[in-house]
């Protein structure tokens, strides 16, 4: 058993590599779309070259911070020791396929610039509404309520500017029946959507919620391995199947992939040397071709 959880330590270890590797070969290219790529087209015939580049950069942060992060944090969950934390890989797991699935929703290459805009401003409308309902539930204002009203204000003349970035798309405004709004073009998309219609893995979004909703089946299921008896009771101890551990490293490297290749197709960047740098990766990970998407 030691044995089968050095390899998935060695295995893991790509999960901190090939963000580093990757992003490292982005920053050749300083982070900005080469001549002639999607985003530099849309960028020269846009009418608002602010909006575009903040959809940008929130897709890319995905990717370059968001996902890393929670990489990082699961590939310390499996080698911490074995078994030692049963949840928490699950838990990142999920945070990965949120964030890289925002990543990919908002860096489509295949859509267009009002619509990239859509989505980034619906994102940022519920960030607003967000900060605006704890601001009123004075969470986010420790100082006494003029310095309440002050954010509040501060925050409805954010979500002016979105309305005024969208009137510039002509990207149409969604209300309710009470005239307030709700969101731009067709409106706000779920994250189950975005992962369904990104990644397709709407099923493997289900399961992996369903540990950190800490549901019984799953706990049962996926986190409490070792069954043991005394006094004719059932005792459940915490243990991680390595098999689990192996199938959420798989998972993560193939979602992360997948947003680096939309990324790369958008800005125009050297596609070989990301498959290159995928292919090293995916090896030492030992995974198979049902993962590497790019060889379709």
């Amino acid at each position: 058993m030691a044995r089968v959880w050095e390899k998935i330590s060695e295995a893991a270890k790509g999960l901190d590599e090939m963000p580093e590797q990757t992003m490292r070969l982005a920053s050749h290219y300083t982070y900005r779309p080469s001549e002639g790529s999607k985003a530099s087209r849309e960028l020269l015939n846009c009418c608002s070259q602010e909006a575009l580049e903040v959809a940008y950069g929130h897709g890319a942060r995905q990717l370059q911070l968001v996902s890393p992060d929670l990489m990082s944090g699961l590939r310390r969950a499996l080698t911490r020791s074995p078994s030692s934390l049963v949840c928490t890989p699950w838990i990142c797991a999920r945070g990965v396929l949120e964030s890289c699935s925002t990543g990919v929703w908002l860096l489509d290459p295949v859509i267009g610039s009002m619509e990239r805009v859509s989505r980034s401003l619906n994102l940022r409308l519920k960030e607003q509404y967000l900060q605006k309902n704890l601001a009123r539930k004075e969470m986010a204002s420790p100082f006494g309520i003029e310095n309440k009203r002050e954010l509040i204000q501060r925050i409805d003349r954010r979500i002016h500017h979105l309305r005024n970035e969208a009137g510039k798309f002509g990207i149409t405004e969604k209300k309710n029946r009470k005239g307030e709004l709700l969101g731009f073009g067709s409106g706000p998309v779920s994250i189950s959507d975005r992962i369904a219609s990104t990644l397709k893995a709407d099923l493997d979004y289900a399961m992996l919620s369903s540990v950190v909703h800490a549901n019984e089946f799953a706990m049962l299921s996926l986190s409490l391995k070792r069954i043991e008896y005394t006094n004719d009771r059932i005792i459940s101890i915490p243990r991680l199947d390595p098999k689990s551990a192996v199938y959420l490293v798989f998972l993560v490297f193939e979602w992360y992939a997948r947003v680096l290749w939309t990324y790369f197709t958008l800005f125009g960047w050297d596609l070989a040397r990301l498959k290159s740098i995928l292919e090293n990766q995916f090896d030492r990970a030992d995974i198979n071709n049902d993962f590497r998407f790019w060889r379709d």
